[in-house]
């Protein structure tokens, strides 16, 4: 936190409740007026030997419909879920996919408010009936404000710069004149235990980069790829962060490019990555 301005505490506490009296920070597949929504979440987090591990989300809500895809650091798709289908790579069994029917994707980013850290849960439930979705800023930034050591509002990134006990977060707002309809452009939370949240390209009415639309069981088998089904059991044990060193075989990089150019079409443009905040 850098200082400035006459009392840049207050001017970032004024800021930040102006945000949250304006409400509308909060989407989930139960809110029946915004019923689509897409954003990329990127979460990371330092391993016990003190390396960086990173996984991007791509998240979409299309109505009654979730699509969730996993990305590497790299920005390599490793697994795909959606109503009643997830599609993995087979970490075990390299160039082979792994593929579940019948289960819903819960996907959710909140706030522990006793420590204030960023929560980002995700699950494949094989036996829930509906999908889940909630990108819930307001939890997050309410959980802050009773925490702050330090706030400022950085005029030259339009943010707002947080600082409590557990935490550093940064509230990137759009200008004016930018279309974007939600309160937030870009949202980092980086952790003191060595763990980051970020998000950005949060787009409400619109529709996610990649091409969600029309994938089946039917399109994942014209992949060309071996694939085995999995059980309800195992289905729900399925790791959703991106494996460790995933794509540095010929058989891994073959199904991560083949999973590109479904959803893509080409190369993932560069804005699916992070730069890991603690960088």
């Amino acid at each position: 936190m850098t200082s400035g301005g006459n009392n840049p505490k207050r001017e970032g506490v004024a800021a930040l409740k102006k945000l949250l009296d304006a409400g509308n920070l909060r989407l989930s597949t139960g809110d029946r007026l915004t019923k689509h929504f897409n954003a990329l979440v990127h979460v990371g987090f330092r391993t016990p030997d003190g390396k960086r591990h990173s996984t991007n989300y791509l998240v979409e809500r299309d109505d009654e419909r979730v699509s969730i895809l996993l990305l590497t650091a790299d920005t390599l798709p490793f697994c795909y879920i959606t109503n009643k289908l997830l599609v993995a790579v087979d970490t075990r069994n390299p160039g082979q996919l792994l593929l579940h029917e019948g289960g819903n994707p819960s996907f959710a980013i909140s706030s522990d408010h006793r420590e204030v850290h960023s929560i980002c849960d995700i699950s494949y439930r094989s036996r829930a009936e509906k999908p889940n979705l909630v990108l819930d800023f307001s939890a997050i930034l309410d959980a802050c404000v009773g925490k702050l050591k330090a706030a400022e509002v950085d005029k030259k990134k339009n943010s707002i710069e947080l600082e409590t006990e557990h935490a550093l977060v940064s509230v990137e707002l759009p200008y004016p004149d930018d279309s974007q309809s939600f309160p937030i452009k870009a949202f980092v939370m980086s952790g003191k235990a060595k763990d980051w949240l970020a998000v950005g390209s949060i787009g409400v009415d619109s529709r996610a980069p990649a091409n969600f639309s029309g994938v089946t069981k039917d399109v994942i088998e014209s992949l060309g790829l071996p694939i085995r089904a999995m059980g309800v059991d195992e289905a729900g044990r399925v790791e959703l962060i991106a494996p460790s060193g995933f794509g540095t075989t010929e058989k891994e990089k073959d199904a991560a490019s083949r999973l590109t150019k479904l959803f893509y079409g080409k190369k993932p443009p560069g804005e699916q990555g992070f730069d890991d905040p603690e960088e």
